[in-house]
């Protein structure tokens, strides 16, 4: 069986990486969804963390709201980013 190559769907904000399952007789076709990235911009400033919203149409979010800890954001970088892309996959 010949399994198809990983294609891409979405915009830069939300993109789902899909690999197409072997297709046998009478069977409809699976996809399993192998990575889901998805793209914040800086929203504001609370006591302990920084607050990233989801870029796109809220109807279409599958996170929404994100909270990350200063402390992790003044480890990895020097200043905090106006826009983060969060990966998300099986471990």
């Amino acid at each position: 069986m010949k399994s198809k190559p990983a294609r891409k769907y979405g915009d830069d904000a939300s993109r789902l990486s899909l690999v197409a399952a072997g297709k046998g007789q009478g069977q409809k076709e699976r996809r399993t969804v192998m990575s889901v990235s998805i793209k914040f911009h800086k929203e504001r400033e609370t006591k302990n963390t920084w607050r990233f919203a989801e870029d796109g149409d809220p109807e279409q979010h599958k996170v929404g709201t994100l909270y990350v800890q200063k402390r992790a954001l003044a480890e990895a970088f020097s200043e905090v980013p106006e826009s983060v892309v969060v990966e998300i996959k099986a471990a």
